[in-house]
């Protein structure tokens, strides 16, 4: 008998993405979070209040006012942008400012006289006003011409409000205003006299700390310790206790409240996670065991319906994969965080096997009914309610569900368990396949079919028994015998791993080297075709899942990828998805349609398939632009050689790690140049006009942003201007003319000196042209003029090689260490390749950001020792940077440069072998051949 026990609850996992001074947050203790219009998040801390657009946060006033620093309480913004804020004893407003950058700055528009006696907890928007709920009493702030006026709410809200005190939360809809304060007093205000409930009514003896809107005259009401739903009409209230609410909480009721989603739903906070009130429903949501100590401010739900939480030291959480994919783990309840399969039922029940044992989850409600202490990995459920689990290594076991009678039988190294439309079990083992007629059940074990390693297999609709032996597809018809689908994979050395019927008569398998789609018809007479999936970028399958939409879904080594008959689209980590890595036959669809994924860091719940396909519009922008450390609007401006830097991001939060940028500069890149970072920097502009358009890549959602612009106009060199030159030419005609014949000698000998000049000027130009200024390698322009020549004058001997090189993990450097720790190890980068150059005729030039490109002249025979020397020389001894030593290493894709063919045509092979280098682990090479 198997020990099983009963739990009473379970909480999913919060999967934290954090936010501190790496990512632009200059404080740590968030105290109050709203967000403008243009999408940016307006941050409130313990100096004050800032805007942050993902990378970088300013201070909202840049008036230096000392009164606007200090301790942030809460922040409104209005139908125009304008913002409302408060510290712990000052109110002020802000307008927006015009500004040449992509987003507005904001004006100090009104600051309010010192509230020493008051206290401003909470505000919302009332009529043409702000109503404020301070500590004696109620204040209204009220425009006032181009400024605001703050009185007395009782004299200018139009609100009955004298017997008011002591108020600590406050809401508005359009008729009334509810207040809220100490020992569950709850009043109603209007025109009329106030309506107040309180511990009569049911309300518990706490403080109220926020207060929202249910439905029309229903209040949603939060204290320290509960969820009150109050009829603001008849005053029948019900109280719900909210688990998680230790006392230390209530020294947070400043930031306890209510955040509404839009769809009737709400978001407030309990000790190290959240609670999700929903139809009357709660579910808890917390986060990891290592973390569960972080003390939580603010909570925030954005208009990409991001959950955004504040803490008191540790920056600003943003909740990945909130309301789209739940978590379960082991810190949270589960038996245990390898999950090997998982079994959804009916009623909102679903069987789960991990390495620590079995668990019956009542996922709506969130309690475990049942948990068997057993490694368990196979699972399935028979037409006679009977779950079957492997679970050791040699030993099988049944339950009856309904009785819960328990029946053990010995079968070793079980990978999966299937049952036929007949009820027979069918077992998918390492060393064969066995079999179990259902009226055997209690008289014999499971016995031998065929011999092999059988990872996966699968019934199709007709009741063809699909199954993988010693890496061969098998298939059994209802004469009862296994026949080999003798056929050669499109790949070599492919190993298939599962298997999924992805239509009628198509069989799609999966495995180590790809996926590939198996048509046939019918009874297997014949195989149509095999061939591989396009865009499938991943090269490793574990599991694969076709589902009621008929979309196919694959667990892979680098997350989970569902393709719906067009497009492809991978869920990560950076979605919410608990691990990356996927186990081998641990993809389900419950009976609603949702999906369930098996990890090995816990268990994915997927509740909104249909929302994977639903593309939101990418939103990059450049925020500055400088010249040398100077910032640039726009106008024209005299020549300059200092570097020319552009600052970009994306306000796309909930993707912001999946996504990329790719930057041009007309007049100096021929091409997109891509990058992870936020920076594009150009050692030196030539003169002219300049358009630079950035554009953001969802690779995983295979998106592309419309591009953003910036203009930059520089004037030509003084030296090259037509008055310049004209002067130049009037001086020798004039000299000419005057001295011709007693100076001629003279006058010549300063001729040659002005032209030696502007040669060297013009020469100067020209390499400044040519040359990348920090590492003083030729530039991306250059060095394609060198393949060029290459290319018209290779000779039969010679063989000319592209070596495209990307150091790897550039952004970290950056990230860590500093933008002038990156341009040391750019230069000394560019040092090592240079001294690694043995012919003549051999070049290296920067290609953009940090990439590089190296035209090697090298026997074919050679090359692949000629390449090793070049790794050696670069990685082998640290990087020197400011105040520390550091590894860097480099990926890169190396082809040949045939006689005949275009540069641009083997550069593109160069860079689809980085391409396959960067997205198999890095610091590699790899040869492209034709």
């Amino acid at each position: 008998m198997i020990a099983a026990w009963v739990f009473p609850s379970v909480a999913q996992t919060i999967l934290p993405r954090f936010y501190t001074s790496a990512n632009g947050i200059s404080d740590q203790e968030i105290h109050s979070i709203s967000q403008l219009h243009d999408g940016r998040l307006l941050i409130g801390s313990e100096n004050g209040f800032s805007i942050w657009n993902g990378y970088k946060s300013v201070n909202i006033d840049n008036s230096n006012n000392p009164r606007l620093r200090g301790f942030a309480l809460w922040s409104l913004v209005d139908d125009h942008d304008t913002v409302f804020v408060s510290y712990l004893k000052q109110i002020a407003v802000f307008r927006p400012a015009s500004s040449l950058s992509t987003f507005r700055n904001y004006k100090l528009a009104w600051i309010g006289p010192r509230l020493n006696a008051q206290f401003p907890r909470q505000a919302t928007f009332w009529k043409d006003g702000v109503i404020i709920a301070g500590d004696n009493k109620l204040l209204f702030l009220k425009p006032y011409g181009d400024s605001y006026r703050l009185e007395d709410a009782n004299i200018s809200s139009g609100l009955k409000t004298e017997s008011i005190q002591d108020t600590s939360a406050i809401y508005t809809d359009t008729r009334e205003v509810w207040v809220g304060g100490h020992h569950g007093r709850f009043c109603v205000l209007s025109s009329n006299l106030p309506k107040c409930y309180g511990v009569m009514n049911g309300l518990p003896d706490e403080r109220v700390d926020d207060i929202n809107q249910l439905s029309p005259g229903i209040a949603q009401i939060r204290t320290v310790n509960h969820l009150i739903t109050l009829d603001t009409m008849t005053g029948r209230s019900t109280s719900h206790r909210l688990e998680f609410t230790p006392k230390s909480l209530a020294n947070l009721g400043n930031f306890l409240n209510l955040s509404p989603n839009g769809q009737g739903a709400f978001v407030t906070q309990i000790a190290g996670g959240i609670a999700s009130v929903s139809h009357n429903q709660i579910t808890y949501e917390r986060l990891s065991l290592e973390l569960s100590s972080i003390f939580l401010g603010r909570s925030f739900i954005d208009r990409q319906q991001n959950l955004w939480l504040g803490t008191i030291g540790r920056g600003l959480i943003r909740a990945v994969g909130f309301q789209s994919i739940t978590k379960y783990a082991k810190s949270t309840g589960l038996s245990g965080n390898n999950i090997w399969q998982v079994l959804p039922t009916d009623h909102d029940l679903a069987w789960v096997a991990s390495d620590g044992g079995l668990d019956l989850l009542d996922y709506k409600n969130q309690h475990f009914l049942r948990h068997y202490d057993i490694s368990s990995y196979a699972l399935t459920m028979d037409h006679s309610n009977h779950l079957w689990s492997s679970t050791d290594l040699d030993t099988v076991f049944s339950i009856d569900t309904k009785s819960l009678r328990e029946r053990s039988y010995r079968v070793s190294n079980v990978n999966q368990i299937l049952v036929s439309k007949n009820n027979t079990i069918w077992f998918l083992t390492q060393e064969g396949i066995f079999s179990l007629n259902p009226d055997n059940f209690s008289t014999h074990d499971p016995q031998p079919e065929i011999s092999g390693s059988a990872p996966s297999g699968i019934f199709s609709a007709d009741n063809i028994f699909w199954v993988i032996i010693n890496d061969r597809i098998y298939y059994r018809l209802d004469d009862g015998i296994f026949r080999k689908l003798d056929l050669p994979w499109p790949k070599q050395n492919f190993q298939p791993t599962a298997l999924s019927m992805c239509g009628k008569n198509i069989l799609c398998v999966g495995g180590q080297g790809g996926l590939f789609r198996i048509k046939y018809e019918k009874n297997v007479s014949r195989v149509v075709s095999i061939d591989a999936f396009e865009a499938f970028r991943s090269s490793t399958i574990y599991s694969l899942l076709t589902d009621r939409r008929h979309w196919l879904w694959a667990g892979t080594e680098h997350g989970l990828s569902v393709f719906n008959g067009t497009d492809w689209v991978t869920v990560t980590t950076a979605d919410g998805l608990a691990a990356n890595d996927l186990n081998q036959n641990a993809l389900a669809e419950g009976p609603d349609g949702t999906i369930w994924a098996g990890t090995s860091n816990g268990l994915s719940h997927i509740l909104h398939p249909d929302d994977l396909f639903h593309k939101r519009n990418l939103q990059p922008f450049i925020d500055a632009v400088q010249i040398g450390n100077t910032d640039y609007a726009g106008q024209r401006i005299p020549y300059r050689s200092a570097p020319l830097t552009f600052h970009f991001g994306t306000l796309d939060f909930r993707d912001d790690l999946g996504i990329h940028f790719q930057y041009r500069l007309d007049g100096i890149d021929n091409n997109w140049i891509d990058t992870e970072g936020s920076t594009a920097r150009y050692p030196n502009v030539p003169s002219g006009t300049h358009r630079f358009a950035v554009r953001a890549i969802n690779a995983d959602k295979h998106q592309i942003s419309t591009p953003v612009y910036f203009t930059v106009i520089m004037d030509v060199p003084m030296w090259r201007s037509i008055p310049v030159i004209l002067l130049y030419v009037l001086m020798a005609v004039v000299v000419g003319y005057g001295i011709q014949n007693w100076r001629l000698d003279y006058i010549l000998r300063q001729t040659h000196i002005l032209e030696r000049r502007v040669a060297e000027q013009t020469a100067e130009l020209a390499r400044q042209a040519r040359t990348d200024s920090l590492t003083g390698l030729f530039n991306r322009g250059a060095i394609q003029e060198k393949l060029q020549e290459l290319k018209n004058g290779i000779h039969l001997r010679k063989h000319v090689y592209i070596m495209l090189l990307d150091i790897d993990f550039f952004k970290q450097i950056n990230d860590v260490h500093g933008h002038v720790a990156g341009d040391e190890v750019l230069v000394e980068f560019a040092h090592r390749l240079t001294g690694s150059l043995l012919a003549h005729g051999e070049y290296a030039g920067r290609y953009g950001g940090e990439e590089f490109l190296l035209v090697l002249l090298c026997a074919p025979s050679l090359i692949q020792n000629r390449i090793k020397t070049i790794r050696q020389a670069v990685t082998t001894d640290m990087f020197p940077v400011t105040g520390a030593l550091i590894n860097v290493t480099f990926s890169a894709g190396v082809t040949r440069l045939d006689p005949g063919e275009d540069w641009p045509t083997a550069m593109k092979r160069a860079d689809q072998a980085l391409y396959a280098v960067k997205h198999s682990g890095r610091n590699d090479t790899f040869f492209a051949t034709e």
